[in-house]
């Protein structure tokens, strides 16, 4: 019943794309398509499962995506630690991922550009949401943004934003702490 569903969903998300690329495609330099396989500590299903029941359905979507519209580049969402199946998202055609969770296990901002930056581009990462925006200080946000671009802006490939929504309990000051350590570290 799941693979009934996942397949319908499939399905339902190439009969979307097919007339939105086909009337905007040429004008399009990125598609966005998502699905949020990772949690705190790992994927949400065990590895071999992902690779047999979702990766095939995945493939199919990107591949659709990029018949209809060749020169795009896949940017891709899923939440939490995915670490475990970044080289088959690259594999079938994913160039950047958002978000880069890095509180999440395996997130680490350093490894994950030493592993996979030749291959994949990182939207986002540069302030961890789960802890440093809302509960450090400015100054604990100046560090980790520095960090974070040290880390993920070598070589290209690092678009700077925090790494997930900024929710109500983040302080202004570390609102602007982000945006003038960004400034400041970000001229790569």
């Amino acid at each position: 019943m799941a693979e009934a569903l996942l397949e319908e969903i499939t399905e339902l998300k190439l009969r979307y794309w097919e007339p939105a690329l086909g009337r905007v495609g040429a004008w399009v330099d990125v598609v966005q398509e998502g699905d949020d396989y990772g949690g705190q500590r790992g994927l949400q299903v065990d590895a071999q499962l992902w690779r047999q029941v979702f990766k095939p359905r995945l493939t199919r979507l990107l591949s659709g995506i990029k018949k209809l519209a060749p020169h795009t580049r896949l940017f891709f969402h899923s939440c939490g630690s995915v670490v475990s199946i970044l080289p088959d998202l690259i594999g079938v055609g994913v160039a950047a991922l958002t978000p880069v969770q890095l509180a999440a296990e395996g997130m680490d901002s350093r490894d994950l550009k030493r592993r996979f930056g030749a291959d994949l581009s990182f939207w986002d990462g540069g302030v961890d949401t789960q802890r440093a925006l809302p509960t450090g200080t400015p100054q604990e946000v100046r560090d980790e943004v520095r960090r974070r671009v040290e880390d993920l802006a070598p070589g290209g490939g690092f678009v700077c934003a925090a790494a997930h929504n900024i929710q109500f309990d983040v302080s202004p000051e570390n609102i602007l702490a982000m945006r003038q350590a960004l400034r400041e570290y970000g001229a790569y």
